[in-house]
This record gives structure tokens, C-alpha cells and sequence, in this order.
């Protein structure tokens, strides 16, 4: 996994569902509370869908989405900032949007 971002060199990592960041947290330790977290209700109760990753260079952020294949049974559950369901991930990924699209140009 570490050479395929350091080919690809992402700006932001988005993870699509519980499972990901298991894979991921060995890379980005700044994912850590997602494999801890029971629930997504945990990770969005604690404020942690969102981190500043540090651990990686270029990269700015990660984020945590439902997995799209459990998406229309969970979303309910899902909240950001003052979102809930649907409109929580989509604030969430306009806010990853947002943090790359601000971040500062390093030489390439």
C-alpha cells in the first residue's frame, strides 16, 4: 500500500467504509480511532470522521464514508458538523475538498 500512494501521491484519502482503514492505519496512523470505533455514531460522536494526516508527506486529510453498498441502511446514523445522513458525508467531502484545494503547492 505505501508504494501505490507514493505513486499516486494523493492529497487526501478517503475511506469507504470500517474496513479500509484497517489496511490504511499501518500507513496513516492519524486513522487509528476509526479501528477502534465500534460504530461510525462513535467516529461522528467523538468528531473524528475528518483528521490532519501528518504521518504521510503530501497528504492533508483523511476521511471516513459508509461503505456504498451498506450506504441506504446506514446513513441515517451518519453526522457532521451540524449534518446528519446524506447531507453529514456530503459536507464532510465538500470540507476534504475544501482542505486540498487551500493547501499550500509544494515544488514537484
Amino acid at each position: 500500500m505505501q508504494q501505490q500512494i507514493a505513486a499516486i501521491r494523493p492529497k487526501a484519502i478517503v475511506c469507504l467504509g470500517r474496513n479500509a482503514p484497517v489496511l490504511l492505519v499501518h500507513l496513516v496512523k492519524e486513522c487509528d480511532p476509526w479501528t477502534k470505533a465500534k460504530t461510525f455514531k462513535e467516529i461522528d460522536r467523538n468528531d473524528a470522521a475528518l483528521v490532519e494526516v501528518f504521518s504521510v508527506p503530501d497528504i492533508t486529510v483523511a476521511a471516513i464514508l459508509l461503505d456504498p453498498s451498506f450506504r441506504r441502511l446506514n446513513k441515517r446514523h451518519r453526522s457532521y458538523r451540524r449534518e446528519c445522513g446524506h447531507n453529514a458525508e456530503i459536507a464532510l467531502l465538500k470540507t476534504v475538498w475544501s482542505r486540498v484545494q487551500n493547501r499550500p503547492r509544494t515544488a514537484e
